[in-house]
């Protein structure tokens, strides 16, 4: 049980950086719970908000004037929802035995195969006069068991408009 509101702080913070499978959910299943940067911060920067609602938080709180990666995927989370302001948790976060650090502890979690599909590009740098050297970059962010980086490779190709 939580007494303070600075136990809560620490307790969230060891969590969150020393993967530390210890219960913290248990109190976000039933208290709202809302994170934001340090007051005492003189910069603008944002944090990894993925880090927060995986184990659990409601609410991260960002600087919005600070258009950085944190706010994209601020931004993406709330597009599969049709912009509306939540997304609710996945059944498995309710479950007891859940660690958001440990993949074992999914229940009923069916893994999902992407694919893509180019159909366009546009704003193409150019590696010399007249060379256009595309490569597709994809990112997928989640959990840091499901967090995943590509890039393919580059290859010159001749580009003169018609």
């Amino acid at each position: 049980m939580l007494n303070s509101e600075q136990d809560y702080k620490i307790k969230l913070q060891y969590c969150t950086e020393n993967k530390n499978p210890v219960r913290i959910s248990g109190t976000l299943l039933t208290q709202f719970s809302r994170v934001y940067p340090k007051g005492t911060r003189i910069d603008s920067s944002n944090y990894d908000p993925f880090k927060m609602w995986n184990v659990g938080v409601q609410m991260a709180a960002l600087n919005y004037q600070t258009a950085d990666r944190a706010m994209q995927l601020n931004h993406a989370r709330f597009l599969q929802n049709g912009k509306c302001g939540y997304v609710l948790r996945p059944k498995c976060m309710f479950d007891d035995n859940f660690n958001p650090f440990d993949r074992r502890t999914l229940k009923d979690v069916e893994p999902l195969t992407l694919t893509i599909k180019v159909i366009a590009a546009r704003h193409l740098r150019k590696k010399s006069k007249g060379i256009v050297s595309p490569f597709i970059e994809v990112e997928l962010v989640g959990a840091e068991y499901d967090c995943y980086h590509f890039k393919t490779s580059t290859k010159g190709i001749s580009c003169y408009p018609a």
